[in-house]
Formats: structure tokens, C-alpha cells, sequence
């Protein structure tokens, strides 16, 4: 996840042209930053994995972006706390509402 490679510059520019249309239309723009399970662990136990993410995610949310990573959150339960829904790849009920109220807390910050 380095922040000067070209994926991270290509998202960076996405998500800055994103902002710029919600802006255009007197709206407000946000970006949720929403880890998989194993961006959690990694996290959790690599320190040069937590490193990189707080880098990435530092660029990603430079110049005015305003951004919620979620990481901070679900880094401080245990991934035995998290579900998957019936396809096993995406996240189950549970979670999703773990999502909404850690949304909801960054919002009424």
C-alpha cells in the first residue's frame, strides 16, 4: 500500500473528482474507509501493515477529503466478533450493524 504507486494515485484522483461533483451540487462528500477482516488482523499484529494503511489512508484523505476509517474501530474487537453472509466473501448481519453504529459515531463526532 504504498501511497506514491500508481493504484493509490489513480483512488486518490477517483475519489477527488467524486468529491469535486458532490461539491459542485452544493452537497457534502464523504468517504468510508471499510477494512476487509484480513486488513484487520494484519492490523492488528503487523506493525508495517498498520504503518502502510495509516499512510495510505492519510493520502487518500489529504486535501479536504473527509473520511471515516473504519479500521480504528474494528481494531479494537477481536475478527471472533465479525460474520459473513451466506457467500462467505462479504460481510453478514451482524457486522453491517457493527458498520452502521461505527458510522453513525463518526458522523455525531
Amino acid at each position: 500500500m504504498d501511497p506514491q504507486s500508481e493504484a493509490q494515485t489513480v483512488i486518490k484522483g477517483i475519489v477527488s473528482e467524486m468529491a469535486r461533483e458532490v461539491q459542485s451540487k452544493d452537497a457534502k462528500f464523504s468517504l468510508i474507509i471499510l477494512p476487509t477482516e484480513s486488513d484487520i488482523i494484519e492490523y492488528q499484529t503487523e506493525d508495517s501493515y498498520k504503518k502502510s494503511w495509516d499512510e495510505m489512508t492519510a493520502f487518500i484523505c489529504s486535501d479536504g477529503i473527509i473520511c471515516y476509517d473504519l479500521m480504528e474501530d474494528f481494531s479494537q474487537i477481536s475478527t471472533e466478533q465479525l460474520d459473513t453472509g451466506n457467500d462467505g466473501t462479504h460481510y453478514g448481519p451482524k457486522t453491517n450493524a457493527l458498520i452502521a453504529n461505527y458510522i453513525i459515531k463518526h458522523l455525531y463526532k
